[in-house]
């Protein structure tokens, strides 16, 4: 039910995505994707235990870390985390959407692990 409430949430005030949280308040998922950030050029996702889906992609982009031998790290974070965050995106089956803003904070759309993300991305191998 919270998915269709944020989807109606989303919808209402335009935006293109909007972050779920946990009933701690914690980052947990995107309304049909995985969040994924990226600080220090390691991958953090939230951890299993905010209620997010172990999507496919999540477990793609796990796999996609350790062959590139990129830190990929689980976590129980707040919303204040994204804003040190050099880049935020969310992904599912579909593909992926890299936010540019969250709120008045502004994100690079481009960086060396983003980067390998998305070749991967286009041609999963």
């Amino acid at each position: 039910m919270h998915y269709v409430i944020g989807a109606q949430e989303r919808d209402l005030h335009n935006m293109e995505e909007l972050i779920i949280l946990d009933h701690e308040e914690n980052l947990s998922e995107c309304i049909a994707s995985n969040l994924f950030w990226i600080k220090d050029e390691k991958v953090f996702t939230p951890t299993l235990s905010t209620g997010c889906i172990n999507g496919v992609m999540r477990t793609q982009m796990k796999k996609w870390c350790q062959d590139l031998k990129v830190d990929f790290l689980e976590v129980k974070e707040k919303t204040k985390t994204l804003k040190n965050a050099d880049q935020v995106f969310c992904m599912n089956v579909a593909g992926i959407n890299i936010f540019e803003t969250i709120g008045t904070n502004e994100y690079a759309t481009k960086g060396k692990v983003l980067n390998l993300v998305i070749e991967r991305v286009l041609d999963p191998r």
